[in-house]
């Protein structure tokens, strides 16, 4: 039997809230391209 190939991006989130600016230079397109090239069939996010 051939193995499917899948590739899963796994985001848990624990930033503290004493961090200043944390994401104020996150760029949607450029992140959206990177999942793109990488080739990405499933993300999973925890966040709080």
């Amino acid at each position: 039997m051939p193995s499917l190939r899948f590739r899963q991006v796994h985001l848990d989130f624990h930033t503290s809230p004493d961090i200043a600016a944390i994401g104020s230079q996150f760029d949607k397109k450029h992140w959206q391209q990177t999942l793109q090239r990488a080739r990405v069939n499933s993300i999973t996010c925890f966040s709080k």
